[in-house]
């Protein structure tokens, strides 16, 4: 798998997890000084230190509201989506910076999400239902597991 691809999975996973930790990620990427790839396109704006403080705010409070009952399941219509647009823009960035398409990083992100939403979902239930393990513990290992994603989606080999 090209690097470009494995980057956008991985980010598309993070947004599937965590929509707004995904554009986090991005972000403070970009932020970090970014290529002239990004500065001629319309990705520009997830570059600014101030777009990242209040994306990565947001993440933040993303990460708390998870672990409480009022959040909808994230497979329902609208978190599906939101998940599928952050897991888009992430992968569409991915693949600008790297000279690609940016509509298939935009669809490998998109789709990537989307599956990831659905598996994570299900395995959280099944863990949670089934197994009778605390639900707070199971989206803790959660988060883990969706930060080792968003490192993975930032390698450079």
């Amino acid at each position: 798998m090209a690097k470009a691809h494995f980057k956008a999975v991985m980010i598309g996973v993070v947004a599937g997890m965590r929509c707004f930790s995904a554009l986090a990620f991005t972000s403070r990427r970009l932020s970090g000084g970014s290529s002239n790839e990004i500065n001629d396109s319309n990705f520009t704006l997830l570059s600014s230190n101030n777009v990242l403080k209040g994306i990565a705010a947001v993440a933040a409070g993303e990460l708390i509201c998870d672990k409480t009952s009022f959040i909808p399941d994230r497979i329902d219509p609208g978190p599906i989506t939101g998940r599928a647009i952050s897991g888009a823009i992430c992968g569409a960035v991915i693949f600008t910076e790297e000279k690609k398409d940016p509509f298939l990083g935009a669809a490998i992100g998109g789709l990537s999400a989307i599956a990831a939403a659905h598996i994570f979902f299900r395995l959280r239930r099944e863990l949670t239902t089934t197994h009778q393990l605390p639900d707070t513990a199971v989206a803790l290992c959660e988060d883990a597991l969706m930060l080792s994603f968003g490192l993975l989606s930032e390698t450079e080999d």
